[in-house]
């Protein structure tokens, strides 16, 4: 009698909530989607495969980008399509993993976006977690994966020298970053030769405007906002003497791991996350303070000389990512 023939085991497939892949999309995003072995097959979200597909898995990111849109109308037809989707992936037995970048959203959910957040909540099988300090409304299974470093991302690039005083912020201009303390703290440097940068893609012009108010005219300071392409944001990072990130809500940043791997120190506020992020990566690279940011510590951030010694990274390679989340996939969907 022979044995039996063992059937090779199915690749998984992994549904993204990106729904496409842009120039604009977070590099974590393609970076991690890159990284997967060859038995896991990731794909973005689409109705159609949402509906009639083969999906395994379903990995939500930033799930309000799935529904929120320009207007009230666009929002709700976004929403209820979405909540059709879900409930067909339900019903199929379709799994869903939750990275936690955020404990909240950004911008404040109420309503029936805040009943289709709670429902999303539910309906989460697993978590991964981008840091031990996160914490979920629900007690599921959760495995901490870091964010990753984007050395790789952009070897290809030029990578000038910094530029001695002067500070950058880069990312979306939105509110809760603080870009309006940031420039308030640089305007009181009486250093003539100073320089901060601010450059990024406007979420909603009103905040932009506000940033322009405050800069009041002070040639010093350099608003760049839309959209960079790579090279001119690997530019403006490599220039930096320091990265200026403070946000009034900060949990994880991949804008901080983007400067650290391209050599820039960052100034961020001090909690929990960022002091073991300092710990990992080394003396001098990342820099706190405390409270609302001030002149007194952007100046000390610019005087502090770029270390010497190479950023340190644990665990935070592309392919130990990749590893690590194919792992949580089959033994979700098993």
């Amino acid at each position: 009698m022979t044995a039996a023939r063992r059937r090779p085991s199915r690749r998984k497939t992994v549904m993204f909530s990106a729904e496409a892949i842009r120039a604009t999309t977070n590099p974590y995003i393609t970076e991690l989607m890159a990284a997967l072995p060859d038995d896991v097959e990731a794909v973005t979200f689409s109705r159609r495969r949402a509906l009639f597909g083969q999906v395994d898995v379903l990995h939500v990111h930033w799930p309000e980008t799935l529904f929120r849109r320009r207007n009230a109308l666009r929002t709700a037809g976004a929403s209820a399509l979405l909540v059709v989707s879900l409930t067909a992936m339900r019903l199929r037995g379709v799994r869903t993993v939750r990275t936690v970048h955020n404990e909240s959203p950004h911008e404040p959910a109420t309503g029936a976006e805040g009943w289709l957040l709670r429902l999303m909540e539910r309906w989460t099988d697993e978590l991964v977690l981008l840091n031990r300090h996160t914490r979920f409304g629900r007690d599921l299974n959760t495995t901490v994966i870091p964010l990753g470093e984007h050395a790789s991302t952009y070897a290809g690039l030029p990578m000038p020298a910094g530029k001695p005083g002067r500070a950058l912020h880069f990312g979306l201009i939105r509110p809760y970053k603080g870009i309006d303390t940031l420039v308030r703290a640089f305007r009181g440097l009486t250093d003539p030769a100073a320089a901060l940068h601010v450059v990024g893609p406007a979420k909603d012009d009103r905040v932009l405007d506000e940033v322009r108010d405050v800069a009041d005219r002070d040639d010093r300071i350099v608003l760049r906002p839309g959209f960079l392409p790579d090279d001119a944001l690997v530019r403006e990072i490599c220039e930096a003497h320091v990265v200026v990130l403070p946000y009034r809500r900060m949990h994880n940043s991949g804008a901080a791991l983007l400067a650290l791997s391209l050599g820039r120190p960052v100034l961020v506020p001090d909690n929990p996350v960022n002091r073991d992020l300092a710990d990992e990566t080394g003396p001098g690279w990342v820099r706190t303070y405390q409270g609302e940011l001030g002149t007194e510590a952007l100046a000390a951030a610019l005087a502090e000389p770029v270390p010497s010694d190479p950023v340190r990274f644990r665990g935070r390679t592309w392919s130990e990512i990749g590893t690590a989340h194919a792992e949580v996939y089959r033994r979700v969907s098993a």
